[in-house]
């Protein structure tokens, strides 16, 4: 979770959760899960590659991940 500094106190807080945006979907994150802001959907997914093994190829070579996911809900460039 991202930290802010306080002007007016000088200590440092966390940033609201519901302002934070996981980077993988974009959609407003819930806090940090392995080492990354995300949201519930994204933590569940790693979860489950980690729990099961799973190792996802992408099928469509020279297209951003970012892109790649969004477009076309490709598992491996999640």
């Amino acid at each position: 979770v991202a930290c802010t500094k306080s002007s007016a106190s000088g200590k440092n807080r966390l940033a609201k959760v519901s302002e934070l945006v996981c980077p993988v979907c974009s959609r407003t994150a819930t806090g940090t899960h392995y080492m990354l802001i995300s949201c519930n959907g994204c933590r569940s997914f790693f979860r489950r590659c980690i729990a099961l093994k799973k190792n996802y190829a992408c099928k469509r070579a020279g297209v951003g991940r970012r892109s790649c996911y969004l477009l076309h809900g490709c598992k491996s460039c999640r």
